[in-house]
């Protein structure tokens, strides 16, 4: 079995040659970049920058996957989050003291959001690496969570009274925003992608495992049930309160 199908069969629960070492987030070091002169901020914005450094992952560290999306913006960036770029040696971050919504009502997800720069550089660099990479290792793509975008667009603080005061309203804000993470999970799924990264993070040091099963848990469950690849849910942090109610969701895998 080569990388691809080893991780493959592996997220299936079926049996392996050897177990495989799949990373499903970022591998980007300012060593790497330097090496194949690929560097922050512009690996993040430029197709093919994004695809060189993000094969490092596998042509020089060894991984059985490919992961491009070094960040935890791009869908925010489209939404219209006041971005800090950073230099060489940081990953850009979204500036949550400057949230852009306030209710659900403010919600809009741009019509040509999968044309956005920031969108589409994560599609061509998936489409860059399944040509060059893809039959002998698996390619990972990212597409945010509602939780985590909710964060970003209307501040953490605002966003996590809002869960505890009108569990309504968040529901509102969860069902609307999972449009941006199914839509962008599709697209790179049909650009290439063998497997999905889904971040969203109800970490434990911010919500209970009684919060993530109210928010969550169904909607996670949805995600698996609508894009066809395997899911690889990742949230930092304690979690281990919560992986009962994350198991049956029916992710292929979780990332600590």
């Amino acid at each position: 079995m080569n990388s691809r199908q080893l991780v493959l069969a592996a997220l299936a629960r079926v049996p392996v040659d050897r177990t495989p070492v799949c990373n499903p987030t970022s591998v980007a070091t300012v060593e790497l970049m330097d090496l194949v002169q690929a560097p922050f901020p512009q690996a993040n914005r430029d197709p093919e920058l994004m695809a060189r450094l993000a094969a490092t992952g596998y042509t020089e560290l060894g991984f059985d996957s490919i992961m491009p999306v070094f960040t935890v913006i791009q869908e925010s960036s489209v939404l219209g989050c006041k971005i800090e770029w950073n230099q060489k040696d940081n990953w850009p971050t979204v500036k949550m003291r400057e949230p852009i919504w306030q209710d659900p009502e403010d919600i809009k997800i741009p019509s040509n959001f999968l044309m956005h720069n920031d969108t589409r550089c994560v599609l061509e660099a998936i489409k860059i690496l399944k040509k060059q990479y893809g039959h002998e290792v698996a390619i990972i793509g990212k597409t945010m969570g509602p939780w985590s975008l909710s964060y970003h667009c209307f501040g953490v603080e605002n966003f996590l009274l809002m869960s505890a005061d009108d569990p309504d309203k968040t529901k509102s804000c969860l069902d609307k925003l999972k449009a941006v993470t199914i839509q962008f999970g599709l697209a790179q799924i049909e650009a290439g992608a063998d497997a999905l990264t889904l971040p969203d993070h109800a970490t434990g040091d911010l919500v209970s495992a009684g919060y993530y099963s109210r928010y969550l848990r169904e909607l996670h469950a949805e995600f698996v049930q609508r894009l066809r690849v395997p899911l690889i849910l990742h949230i930092c942090g304690r979690t281990l309160d919560r992986m009962d109610y994350i198991a049956q969701t029916g992710v292929a895998g979780f990332h600590f």
